[in-house]
């Protein structure tokens, strides 16, 4: 995918993701099992699978850290 075109920032339950090129940012709420819960627009697609991938990421460290 080349450089990150976000940046996210996660403040429990919500999470927000920067758009670097433009520098605009996109809210989303996270729900207590951890999914994004909020339709995104068209437009937001990008920024809410970056969130989602964010989620996932930070998901699999802390499976990985219980384990240890």
């Amino acid at each position: 995918m080349g450089e990150r075109m976000f940046d996210v920032k996660y403040e429990p339950p919500q999470i927000f993701v920067t758009k670097r090129q433009t520098g605009e940012t996109y809210k989303f709420f996270v729900g207590i099992d951890g999914a994004v819960i909020d339709d995104a627009t068209f437009d937001q697609r990008d920024a809410r699978r970056a969130a989602i991938l964010y989620l996932a990421q930070r998901a699999g460290a802390d499976a990985v850290l219980s384990m240890t």
